[in-house]
């Protein structure tokens, strides 16, 4: 007779999996359960330091069947950052008689012996991830603390067993490490009288600075710095030390020779010297040919001296003038480096620090596989910064928190360009960047990505919402020049003279498959979203289309061949 319940040698599990990014259900898999309650699905997001329970999610059985393979359906789709498994394991239960009417019944009995064999290879399978004892070894006890923050060490009976505080332990290290630090910084004062204040040893700096003044002992291997102009100011982490010069930056040189590499999990621009100070205001003045630039609003410092500044409408025929601050005169008044060319009165202006070289070395720095982040704020940058690798995610506090605004001296240029048109590039995750410009734009594009594939984007395109009195700053707003299989998560694109969102695959591809998560708002453009040729599977979700020119345009004019399909998931339309 044929096995009923046929249950070959296994583990009963999946083994790790990585979600795609755009679906929500997975399976079947190919190993049988008898009930739904035996599945349990541990998961992993990329913040994550392991695996834990989803309690959320559905099983459902292939075809209904006493034993049968099953699938999982999470209740929101993950990112191409989470990895699952998915295995089974049954809690014992006898619920049934093996004997009816003097008689033993075979079909229960061959049911109770699989169940029993699935519960067997369940246990030998979690037995491998359990603590190993050697066979030479009494098992030890394990006596857990009942706080939290408490390090287990053994006894000399080999048991575990409360070994004292994480934080005192970690007092205990740094101290220690201060005070070798120190005897080596007195045993160097004593060889050499001459020796300065800034011949010192020892692990933590207040700046960037300090370190590179400064002569660290030998024996120290990192040090950490509060910060990178100031203690506090976002810029600090931890650094360590490094045989030679590193290739890229974010590395540090002391006083003695050495050099020290960042070595933090999730750099930040601010690790490499951008400052994210720039600052909007409004009521502004100054007189043509003038350079006197005042506004009562405005808390002017010293240390501005040296700034991009923008003033709406005070360059020639009314643009906007784009200079740099010569001097303060006081909180609400400063000098400019070029005169203005047309008078204004309550103009809208914009002053910050440069950070293009800060940016574009931290994007860099960031390699393939690995993830960074950027804390709120506001950066300025004049000149196009570029990443063409794959494998990264950058992270944010959410929508709105970061603006990258450009303030350089072309009209004609992408502002960030990810891809170079040659290489695919894959498995890049981008949360909430929203790229801006002061200066009117003539030609390129906000955004230019190309040849984008599996990926999840975060990105915005906005300037009208500053500069309602003076029209829109941007040309394009973003553009997928070859894409496929990627999410686009919009939240804002507002204020393109051009097209908010072009779209067009590459004759050899990538050319099928862009989606627009809702909700998101594209609004007060020429054209919301151009479909320009050679793609298919543009996924237009539940969006609102608010005072553009035009909101759709079909054609061929960047890659010459037809278009294919194109899915409108609903949306608001204004007429």
């Amino acid at each position: 007779m044929a096995q009923p319940y046929p249950l070959p040698r296994e583990t009963r599990s999946s083994g790790v999996l990585v979600c795609d990014g755009t679906s929500a259900t997975y399976g079947p898999f190919d190993f049988h359960i008898f009930d739904i309650e035996d599945v349990v699905v541990d998961v992993r997001h990329s913040d994550d330091a392991g695996f834990s329970r989803d309690a959320s999610v559905t099983v459902t059985k292939t075809s209904g069947s006493t034993y049968d393979t099953f699938s999982i359906t999470f209740d929101h789709v993950h990112p191409i950052t989470t990895s699952f498994v998915v295995y089974s394991a049954r809690t014992p239960e006898r619920s049934v008689a093996l004997f009816m009417g003097g008689g033993l019944k075979p079909s229960e009995l061959e049911k109770e012996l699989s169940k029993t064999a699935t519960t067997l290879q369940e246990l030998r399978r979690d037995l491998g991830r359990a603590m190993i004892v050697q066979h030479d070894r009494t098992p030890p006890v394990l006596n857990i603390p009942a706080n939290a923050g408490r390090f287990l060490v053994t006894d000399e009976a080999g048991n575990l067993v409360d070994g004292g505080s994480a934080d005192d332990i970690a007092t205990a290290a740094e101290n220690a490490v201060m005070a070798a630090a120190a005897a080596d910084a007195a045993q160097m004062a004593a060889a050499d009288a001459a020796a300065t204040a800034a011949q010192i040893a020892t692990a933590r700096f207040d700046t960037c600075s300090d370190v590179q003044n400064a002569r660290i002992s030998a024996r120290v291997s990192a040090i950490y710095v509060a910060g990178y102009y100031l203690p506090g100011d976002g810029g600090g982490g931890l650094y360590t030390r490094f045989a030679s010069e590193p290739v890229n930056a974010g590395w540090l040189k002391s006083a003695d020779g050495a050099f020290w590499r960042l070595s933090v999990r999730q750099p930040t621009p601010r690790m490499y010297g951008a400052r994210f100070d720039a600052v909007f205001g409004r009521a502004g003045s100054v007189s043509a040919s003038a350079t006197t630039f005042n506004s009562a609003l405005a808390i002017f410092k010293p240390e501005d001296v040296g700034k991009i500044i923008g003033v709406e409408g005070a360059g020639a025929g009314g643009t906007e003038l784009i200079t740099v601050i010569a001097s303060v005169n006081s909180s609400t008044s400063v000098e400019l480096s070029d005169a203005a060319s047309t008078s204004v009165f309550d103009a809208e202006y914009c002053y910050g620090s440069d950070d293009t070289a800060a940016l574009q070395a931290w994007l860099d720095a960031i390699p393939e596989g690995g993830g960074a982040r950027i804390d709120p704020g506001t950066a300025l940058f004049t000149a196009t910064l570029t990443k063409h690798t794959s494998s990264y995610a950058i992270q944010t506090a959410g929508a709105g928190s970061v603006r990258l605004v450009y303030a350089g001296p072309s009209a004609v240029v992408d502002l960030f360009e990810l891809g170079d048109g040659v290489a695919t590039v894959h498995n890049v995750h981008i949360q909430s960047i929203t790229v801006d410009s002061i200066r009117k734009m003539t030609s390129g594009t906000a955004v230019h990505l190309r040849k984008f594939v599996n990926s999840e984007l975060s990105i915005d395109a906005m300037s009208q919402e500053r500069w309602n009195a003076v029209g829109q700053k941007l040309n394009h707003g973003v553009w997928f020049d070859a894409v496929d299989n990627t999410i686009f998560d919009p939240h804002n694109i507002w204020g393109c003279a051009g097209t908010a969102v072009i779209v067009n695959g590459a004759l050899s591809g990538p050319k099928a498959g862009l989606f627009f998560r809702a909700p998101y708002k594209i609004a007060r453009n020429g054209i919301a979203v151009h479909l320009a040729g050679g793609f298919g599977g543009l996924y237009l979700g539940d969006g609102d289309y608010i005072k553009n020119d035009s909101h759709l345009l079909v054609d061929q004019s960047i890659v010459a061949e037809r278009n294919r399909e194109l899915f409108l998931l609903g949306g608001a339309y204004d007429v």
